[in-house]
């Protein structure tokens, strides 16, 4: 437990430095926001980009399997027995 809250202040401090060095960097004039830009903000957008790009494909994903619904019916049927068995033998060969 103690190891989880020294983790949690050691975010929020190293948070804390993280804005009072953007805030500094900010009020250098014409060039701080350029600065902060490079050094802080362009890899959040960049892991920002990628995890939207991979929540897409995934929610793609799932509607392909929600429409490949499986036929209970055939897995029950003689059809797929004897396919089944087919393949067995085949493979024991």
């Amino acid at each position: 437990m103690e190891s989880t809250e020294n983790n949690i202040n050691s975010l929020k401090t190293n948070e804390i430095t993280i804005g009072i060095i953007k805030g500094m960097i900010g009020i250098i004039p014409s060039f701080g926001t350029f600065i902060n830009e490079i050094i802080f903000d362009i890899s959040g957008r960049i892991q920002q980009k990628r995890i939207n790009e991979f929540v897409k494909q995934l929610s793609i994903q799932i509607e392909k399997i929600k429409d490949n619904k499986v036929d209970n019916d055939y897995f029950k049927s003689d059809e797929f027995y004897v396919r089944q068995q087919v393949i067995c033998l085949m493979r024991e060969k």
